[in-house]
């Protein structure tokens, strides 16, 4: 079943379409489910992650300072989106709209920041588009071309993928060049070993291995592990089939890890620049994810609930589906497979030494289920395809396999949909404290919560806007971040904006056990907030709405003048007149 020697040319004819046309298809529905919904939430923004990446990209374009500030994320993604934002600015600047140049471009991205944010998810819309179409490209070297197309349709109705494709984070692009590095990976391997020690000819090897290069570079100055994609491409480099000589093998594997390093150095070149702060990021990004975050906890091992996220998420069907093709396209003809086998073990062992989870962690798993889905088609079509008379029975039994492996994964994209078209809980609220809350008030608010204009970016942006300080969730003690309850009280608002996304993380049940010290001082500071505080307004989830929970309260006058600032607990905090 290998898709680099068709076994059968009439294969393709078990669907109705030529296999160019099937893709395109494939390709334009992934198109229209990713960009169904990309507008959510704007102007405001619902996932805390995007703002990263896109004020730093617009405050490189309005001030020419490209350093991130931060290196949790390499900085790929900031300046591909960046450059468009530069063509923005430019287009703008050229029209007249930014009559006193760069102020007026940072006012305009402060005041309407949703053209920025729809741009940057389209980006990703296209990269997750590209990962359907490059899932068709690898199938084909390893399987026919029904299950290639197959491979292709699961990774474009997976919703882990999907829903991935609409935010402004890394893991849609890094899969992406992901796919793209083990694409050249595999064309590599295969012109190795055509490699003729009699005549020199050296094939397409060097080609395919700087491209394989430039892909792994790309890949990890987008998302650190996806670096690790260049373990397969040096040991091809090494150990791979060929006439090759041990020093031209050896002077490959350099030279390709070379090629690999300079290209995350240019698109990350502030590790080296500010490489204090690189380190540091390092060292704080690993510390957390084997300690573990708050509320995101891999709860019964990192096994465990990622089996149980692809059970909800795409179901049974497709997990032993996977599995049952994967074994054997990984054993039947494993000289061939074994580069892949190797980026499926790195992708795998990844996971093994996290404590904290979310589904973006299985993007790069997803590619590979669909490839043990596509061997199973081939397994329905390719022993029929001989016979005529069989071609029809084959198809109609090979397109129902394939939508019984999907039907749970469209089920939750038609949900996620409906979801998407939803009013949400912050855009009420927001509603509701620009109508009800004076300007300049001092608001505490908890992430999670509306987005609200600082008082600090007046007169770049219209009123109403507000002194804010903001709580984000604490996941660990190893920075310097003040217990909640010092920062409310040294901040002393007006108002308090709570919202589930932080109070769920430290009432849940099992929490104080695993946290004592962190959870006790959120506890004491909800005790502040339930218990001294007045809620005007309350804004719940449920039917025909969807959001986090979200409760407004407002602080008594000359509460604040009783307050002496403890250490302990809130009856120390709050002192009797």
């Amino acid at each position: 079943m290998n898709g680099a020697n068709d076994t059968n040319r009439n294969s393709h004819r078990a669907f109705s379409i030529t296999p160019s046309g099937a893709i395109i298809l494939i390709v334009l529905v992934s198109v229209v489910l990713r960009v169904w919904g990309v507008d959510f939430g704007l102007p405001q923004t619902f996932h805390p992650d995007e703002p990263v990446v896109v004020t730093r990209a617009l405050y490189g374009v309005a001030t020419g300072d490209w350093n991130p500030q931060a290196f949790h994320w390499p900085s790929f993604q900031l300046y591909f989106l960046g450059f468009f934002y530069q063509i923005w600015f430019y287009i703008g600047k050229f029209a007249g709209f930014w009559e006193y140049g760069d102020p007026d471009f940072i006012s305009f991205s402060l005041h309407s920041p949703g053209g920025f944010y729809y741009l940057g998810r389209l980006t990703t819309v296209l990269f997750g588009a590209g990962c359907v179409l490059l899932t068709y490209y690898l199938g084909r070297r390893f399987l026919g071309i029904p299950g290639a197309l197959a491979a292709s349709a699961v990774v474009a109705f997976n919703p882990i993928m999907t829903r991935h494709s609409r935010f402004i984070t890394p893991d849609i692009p890094g899969e992406f060049f992901f796919l793209a590095a083990l694409l050249f990976i595999d064309s590599m391997f295969t012109a190795l070993k055509k490699t003729s020690r009699a005549n020199g000819e050296r094939s397409s090897y060097v080609r395919f291995g700087i491209y394989a290069a430039v892909m792994v570079g790309l890949g990890a100055g987008t998302k650190y592990p996806v670096g690790l994609v260049g373990v397969p491409m040096i040991i091809v480099a090494l150990f791979a089939i060929s006439s090759l000589s041990a020093p031209r093998r050896i002077a490959l594997a350099i030279g390709l890890g070379i090629i690999s390093l300079l290209l995350f150095f240019i698109t990350t070149p502030f590790a080296i620049l500010d490489s204090g702060k690189f380190l540091e990021d390092i060292s704080v990004i690993g510390r957390h994810v084997r300690a573990g975050h708050i509320g995101m906890e891999a709860q019964g091992g990192i096994w465990l609930i990622s089996l149980r996220q692809l059970i909800r998420d795409s179901g049974w069907l497709f997990i032993f589906s996977a599995i049952i093709g994967l074994i054997p396209l990984f054993t039947v003809n494993l000289k061939r497979t074994w580069p892949l086998l190797i980026a499926l073990i790195i992708s795998l062992a990844g996971l093994a030494p996290l404590n904290v989870f979310s589904d973006r962690y299985l993007v790069p798993l997803i590619p590979f289920a669909a490839l043990g889905v596509g061997w199973m088609v081939d397994l329905i079509i390719l022993p029929g395809t001989k016979r005529v008379k069989h071609r029809f029975l084959m198809n109609a039994v090979s397109i129902l396999f394939l939508v019984a492996v999907i039907s749970r994964g469209v089920m939750v994209l038609g949900n996620d949909a409906y979801r998407l078209t939803l009013p949400d809980t912050r855009e009420a609220a927001l509603t509701w404290v620009e109508r009800t809350i004076p300007d300049r008030s001092r608001i505490f608010i908890e992430q999670g919560g509306p987005d609200l204009n600082d008082m600090s970016l007046y007169p770049l942006v219209p009123e109403p806007y507000y002194e804010i300080s903001e709580l984000t969730p604490l996941f660990t003690r190893f920075g310097d971040d003040k217990d909640p309850l010092d920062r409310i009280v040294e901040s002393k608002p007006q108002w308090v904006i709570t919202s589930s996304e932080v109070r769920n993380r430290y009432m849940r049940p099992g929490a104080s056990e695993e946290y004592p010290d962190l959870v006790a001082a959120f506890r004491e500071y909800y005790r502040l907030v339930d218990g001294y505080f007045i809620e005007e307004a309350r804004f719940e989830p449920g039917r025909g709405i969807v959001g986090p929970s979200l409760v407004i309260y407002r602080v008594p006058e000359g509460l604040w003048d009783r307050i002496r600032l403890a250490e302990t607990t809130v009856d120390d905090v709050l002192s009797s007149e």
